[in-house]
């Protein structure tokens, strides 16, 4: 299986064909290939503090 994308990065390894591609790398490139944004520190620093608050 292989993800293709238009304008692919230096280091974005897509192809499941090479073991040596970083997790994170590939989960930044398929994220940005579907245009969704990463969450923020302070996006996590929100959601951990509403959990918090309704546990």
């Amino acid at each position: 299986m292989a993800f293709e994308y238009r304008n692919p990065t230096n280091g974005d390894r897509l192809t499941s064909g090479q073991p040596d591609a970083d997790v994170g790398t590939v989960l930044a490139a398929v994220l940005r290939a579907l245009r969704i944004e990463a969450p923020t520190a302070e996006d996590e620093q929100a959601y951990i503090l509403c959990k918090r608050q309704t546990a």
